[in-house]
């Protein structure tokens, strides 16, 4: 996924957060002559990277040889000669390091806190009472339906816990929400 506004790279006071990474490219068109690669390569070395090539997904991949391809950039690939159009049903998927990856999921985890809170806290850690609470207990529980089906949503991305890895937000089930995205009950 890539990130619709300007991403900031998590910061390393060692240097940039470097990784091993891939790219899996489908072509559904036969005229395509490059592609784009979700993120910046840390070098254009090709010896630094490789290029696979299947069929269907239960093939053995082939390695393309390095003087079959070649980077145009840091964050584009394309086939050698110059002009080769990538196959259209094959599988290519290239394997290289990036650098500095935008942070991405934030939002799931937000959510998941969100309702940590709600569910558990009487008051935040500066003391600003949870706004949800009734009677001295908070009032969001289980069994209120909007925040079980938020709960279930979430807990299908595996954030069944909340920051602290201490309480449950969710039940873990994935059957429970595919129950309740049939109309069933959760």
């Amino acid at each position: 996924m890539r990130c619709a506004s300007s991403c900031r790279s998590p910061l390393n006071p060692s240097g940039p957060i470097v990784e091993t990474v891939w790219d899996e490219l489908l072509f559904n068109q036969a005229d395509v002559k490059q592609a784009r690669l979700t993120y910046k390569a840390t070098s254009t070395d090709k010896s630094q990277a490789t290029l696979l090539v299947r069929a269907r997904n239960t093939d053995e991949p082939t390695t393309i040889p390095a003087d079959k391809w070649e980077f145009i950039d840091a964050q584009t690939v394309r086939l050698l000669p110059a002009g080769t159009a990538f196959k259209i049903g094959d599988i290519y998927q290239l394997i290289y390091k990036a650098a500095n990856p935008p942070v991405t999921g934030i939002g799931f985890a937000a959510t998941r806190d969100i309702v940590s809170f709600a569910r558990y806290a009487t008051a935040d850690d500066a003391g600003t009472p949870n706004p949800l609470v009734a009677a001295g207990r908070p009032a969001l529980n289980a069994r209120s339906r909007r925040a079980t089906r938020k709960a279930a949503a979430t807990c299908v991305i595996s954030f069944t816990a909340d920051s602290m890895r201490t309480r449950r937000i969710a039940p873990s089930s994935t059957a429970r929400f595919r129950r309740w995205r049939r109309g069933g009950r959760s």
